[in-house]
């Protein structure tokens, strides 16, 4: 598994872009939480996950881009590519303990946001930076 923290990600044409069923992990399980990735300003998807491909964990990080322009012109913050054909093992991804901005809204910025668990509830308070 490969392990990302601490990066930031900004001002470039695609933020992080996941395929080919990646094995990966953005974030840490450290208490209190600390920021591990800032991903933001980024022209198009600030994180994109092919199927089979969306972190294993996914916590602790900032992905903003204040400027987004959402679901209805194709700029989601987190972009997750529905699997085709559904399978009785998919398990919606938690992404509640991450930092959206002040901007966000889960029906906007989630594609497609029926995929994540607690998209609606994702925290507003910005973490510690490292």
């Amino acid at each position: 598994m490969a392990q990302f923290t601490g990066n930031h990600i900004y001002n470039n044409n695609l933020g992080v872009l996941l395929y080919n069923n990646s094995n990966t992990a953005f974030g840490t399980v450290s208490n209190p939480p600390i920021v591990d990735q800032i991903i933001e300003d980024n022209a198009s998807f600030e994180f994109y996950a092919s199927a089979n491909s969306f972190p294993a964990l996914f916590r602790y990080n900032q992905i903003i881009d204040e400027d987004n322009l959402g679901n209805s012109k194709n700029d989601p913050l987190l972009y997750l590519k529905p699997i085709l054909v559904p399978t009785p093992s998919f398990t919606p991804k938690d992404i509640t303990l991450n930092y959206w901005g002040v901007n966000f809204d889960y029906r906007e910025n989630l594609y497609p946001h029926a995929l994540f668990v607690n998209g609606e509830r994702t925290d507003t308070k910005k973490m510690v930076v490292k």
